[in-house]
């Protein structure tokens, strides 16, 4: 289906400048044209032509499209709770055009045709864009690594065991070194496990108060200590997803 030419009137514009920071366009309202999806015109007080849609944005902001570095899209066994349709409309309808979609799907992401399979219902039911992540270890159980360089080659844009944090670090000292192979880079959901056992919110006099199991800030802050030392003996990329202390 041909998509409609748009001209957005009198909005405010923020985009990346040359650094890749984002800032005001102009001083005033500006106009913003899009033909078949592409921006073709950023101008004060634009014509229409016959066949375009004008939107009014007067006292609205016009924004980059936004980018969710950490989405939960089930699919597959879990699609009354959500699917990469119903989550890319959602995103969409928040103004996001990008997502990344995490590993820990039922079953999890951790094979070449778990991937394929993946890929191929974005391409069927997304209205967005989405990059889905890879698991670092099979069945995400913290043991044995996936063949991270395949999934890589084959459109894994990342590797996370999000929800389950690898605690042996001889497992994440290999994760890493192979991510530096498959010039990709690790999602690590840091957490020590057994700190945080029977927990349900944040060590306090609240939890205390509330008769509820206490999660200490340490639980978070000696795993990422204990990762940090671990990339600087083997290398590669690694980044800290929902930081909480």
């Amino acid at each position: 289906m041909k998509e409609k030419n748009l001209l957005l009137k009198n909005g405010t514009l923020y985009a990346p400048n040359k650094k890749g920071e984002v800032q005001k366009y102009s001083k005033g309202a500006i106009d913003v044209r899009i033909n078949s999806g592409i921006i073709s015109d950023i101008k004060e007080d634009l014509t229409a032509t016959s066949d375009e849609q004008i939107i009014d944005l007067s006292g609205l902001t016009i924004l980059p499209g936004f980018i969710d570095l950490h989405t939960h899209l089930r699919d597959f066994d879990q699609v009354d709770l959500e699917d990469f349709g119903s989550g890319s409309r959602s995103a969409a309808a928040g103004g996001f055009t990008t997502i990344v979609a995490m590993a820990n799907t039922i079953p999890p992401r951790d094979n070449i045709n778990i991937l394929k399979d993946s890929l191929e219902r974005i391409k069927r039911n997304a209205c967005i864009e989405i990059l889905p992540v890879a698991a670092i270890t099979k069945g995400l159980a913290g043991a044995e690594l996936t063949n991270m360089v395949e999934l890589a080659e084959n459109g894994a844009v990342a590797f996370s065991d999000d929800g389950q944090p690898i605690m042996n670090m001889a497992v994440f000292r290999r994760a890493l070194s192979y991510v530096a192979l498959a010039k990709s880079f690790i999602i690590s959901h840091s957490e020590d496990k057994h700190l945080s056992a029977g927990g349900s919110m944040n060590e306090s006099p609240t939890s205390t108060r509330l008769g509820l199991g206490g999660i200490p800030a340490a639980a978070e802050a000696v795993a990422i200590a204990r990762e940090i030392e671990v990339l600087r003996l083997a290398g590669g990329h690694l980044h800290f997803t929902h930081l909480t202390t």
